[in-house]
């Protein structure tokens, strides 16, 4: 314990030293709030009556604009303000709270969140006025006149008065308009790039007079370098547009101390759980640039815990984007893809591969499972001499090259007993003014708790782990690292195809090693899971099924266990037939019939719906196939089966002979959830 002590203590003092150098947002004093408003006259942005309001604002004095207004008047009076990440009715002026107001959201225990927008608004409440005051109450003012200004009595009036403030300048976001630009990458030129750039100019403006006034930092130039490249203008540019963006980056630069701060006591966390060393962090700290900060990539580069790929010289020769087609890949570019980050991985991770191999994946089934329609490839891959297998996701207008499409590797860290995961690591957007592609796709080894402190808004935006979702759900992405205490292990799964192999429930033993591939690869969680993905599984499809459509669906699973071209159920037949009952000589009947062997057999129900109830039309299948002598029988499946495939509704079942059943029964207790009769 002892010598826990002077080491957390020393964390603590690193921390305050840092803290030292970091300082705290800068209140605007008085002579720095005349020139900002001085300027902002002499800009003809602000007229003398808006320049004078602007100054009691910024002293928490009564506004002149609001004499002579009844209270509930104003207290139903709208104005838009952006406050606590989102839009709140705020007249300007009348949004400024005491820290106790903050506090007393804080004790409400709102959601992370919510929680760290709340503790953002007390940082600058805690300083004001600041940068973003006096922004919020020019843009909240002119947005009130402009929406008010048409109006009739009290509004038109106070929306009138608001509109004294401002001079001619200002005109521009009253006449506001958009100018919606429609790019296609593979049509666009040079020459439209320069129209682009030509046609937004005039909307940025508002940059030279916020920044000579001095409420936006005149060496930001962000917004100028995104708009001067018509690469990068692809959506719609419209005044409001650009005068929010100006918010977000004068908002950034008054926050900017506090985001330092918050990344400064992460980084301390993830020092003490020895993730980086503090010599490295110290160093990092001292290099931060101005109003630039760090990232998780950032702390990740001056450790051993990371794979990188170049985005220029290793991701862009290989990637490829799906337009209209999956299954468009070049094999060459996925395997020379794998073998770099193999090469990589075998490093980092300290293992010997072999025998990776890039399959393209038929229409019909592989392996004897099933696949949904979106992944037309797959590899085989053979780490320390045990085979992994991975499927490549493709999403629509998207590269392929994403976390999913490498959890092979953290399935080898499991098998391993490595407490460390795989993640891709994205750096933080406070902005949207950052950069969206990275110079390297950085994969991050992190433990559970590091990932814990890493998955924070101030240090990354997005930490994705290197593993699949469920199969059938379309992002086939899984947002947290899976639980091993809630999934199959390697074992299990192994366990599982063994005994399937002993049963004959599968029955290629030469594959057992791509099989147990396969399945490891799907992340199961129960041996029904394993068991919906064979090719005789199958589902009543969410009550849109038709009753000859789940016949023909049980017959095609029946011909396939049977080796036969045949069919075995045929003449599917559903007819409304006249039956009496009760007396009532036009009572309706639905009846369902069909023929197997010959034999013909039917029940008879009000409504379709009934054919589910008390498995009637289960065991009227199930005792047509026991006299005609077929050693199956249909078998319900659990309910965590539905979970496991999100493109399959309401009930599962699987075709199985009694005597495989009863092993399954024995070996997996409760796993048929409803036993129907043969």
């Amino acid at each position: 314990m002892s010598a826990k002590i002077p080491a957390r203590i020393g964390a603590i003092l690193f921390l305050l030293v840092l803290l030292h150098h970091v300082g705290f947002a800068q209140r605007l004093s008085a002579d720095e709030l005349n020139r900002i408003a001085e300027s902002l006259t002499d800009q003809q942005l602000l007229t003398q009556k808006g320049k004078a309001e602007l100054l009691r604002f910024a002293e928490k004095k009564p506004l002149e604009v609001y004499k002579g207004f009844h209270k509930a008047f104003l207290d139903e009076a709208n104005s838009s303000v952006y406050f606590l990440n989102d839009y709140t009715d705020i007249l300007p002026g009348r949004g400024i709270f005491p820290i106790s107001y903050f506090d007393s959201l804080l004790n409400l225990k709102p959601d992370f969140e919510k929680e760290y927008a709340i503790r953002e608004e007390r940082f600058l409440a805690t300083n004001f006025p600041t940068r973003t005051d006096v922004f919020q109450f020019l843009y909240t003012a002119a947005g009130f006149y402009r929406d008010g200004r048409s109006g009739t009595d009290s509004t038109k009036i106070l929306a009138d008065r608001f509109g004294a403030y401002f001079g001619p300048a200002m005109e521009p976001l009253y006449r506001d308009s958009t100018i919606e630009f429609s790019v296609s990458f593979d049509k666009d030129t040079k020459a439209l790039e320069e129209e682009r750039v030509k046609q937004v100019k005039p909307y940025l403006g508002w940059l030279a007079i916020f920044k000579k006034a001095g409420l936006l930092d005149a060496a930001d130039t962000r917004m100028e370098d995104k708009f001067n490249n018509g690469k990068e203008i692809i959506s719609s540019v419209s005044q409001r547009r650009m005068m929010d963006d100006i918010r977000a980056l004068i908002t950034y630069h008054d926050k900017f101390p506090y985001y330092r701060q918050q990344q400064i006591s992460l980084l301390d966390s993830l020092i003490a759980s020895g993730f980086i060393n503090k010599t490295a962090a110290t160093k990092l700290v001292e290099n931060y640039k101005r109003d630039t900060l760090l990232n998780i990539n950032d702390l990740a580069l001056t450790t051993k815990n990371y794979l990188s790929l170049d985005y220029e010289t290793e991701i862009k020769p290989f990637d490829y984007m799906t337009r209209d087609d999956y299954g468009q890949i070049p094999t060459d570019k996925i395997k020379q893809l794998y073998e770099l980050v193999l090469q990589k991985a075998s490093r980092l991770l300290n293992f010997k591969y072999s025998a990776l191999e890039v399959h393209v994946l038929k229409d019909e089934a592989e392996d004897q499972m099933k696949y949904p329609n979106n992944r037309q490839f797959y590899i085989y891959v053979k780490i320390n001499d045990i085979l992994y297998k991975e499927m490549i996701k493709e999403r629509e207008l998207e590269s392929w090259i994403l976390p999913q499409n490498f959890q092979f590797l953290n399935h080898y860290l499991e098998d391993q007993k490595d407490p460390r995961r795989l993640y891709f690591t994205q750096h933080g957007l406070f902005t949207g003014y950052e950069s969206q592609e990275p110079g390297t796709i950085l994969m991050t080894l992190l433990n559970e708790k590091e990932e814990a402190f890493a998955r924070n808004v101030y240090m990354a935006s997005k930490i994705s782990p290197c593993y699949n979702g469920t199969p059938g759900d379309y992002s086939y992405t899984a947002w947290e690292r899976y639980d091993l205490t809630q999934r199959f292990t390697r074992a299990q799964v192994t366990e599982a195809v063994d005994f399937f192999l002993a049963s004959c429930i599968l029955k290629n033993k030469a594959q057992r090693m791509q099989l147990i591939a396969t399945f490891r690869e799907k992340n199961p969680v129960s041996v029904s899971n394993l068991l919906l993905e064979l090719p005789n599984a199958f589902n009543s499809g969410g009550g849109a099924w038709t009753f000859e459509r789940f016949l023909y669906q049980v017959n095609l699973s029946i011909k396939g266990l049977l080796q036969t071209d045949k069919d075995v159920l045929t003449a599917y037949v559903a007819d409304y037939e006249k039956v009496p009952e009760k007396g009532d000589a036009d009572q309706e009947m639905l009846v369902f019939s069909f023929r197997c062997k010959e034999k013909k057999y039917e029940f008879k129900v009000e409504n379709e719906g009934q054919t589910w109830e008390n498995n009637l039309m289960i065991n009227t299948i199930n005792k047509a196939f026991l006299e005609a002598g077929i050693p199956y029988g249909i078998y319900f499946l659990p309910e965590d089966s539905n979970f496991f495939r999100q493109d399959l509704l309401d009930e599962n079942f699987v075709l199985l002979s009694p005597e495989q059943a009863e092993g399954l029964r024995n070996k997996y207790k409760g796993l048929f959830k409803v036993e129907t009769e043969r």
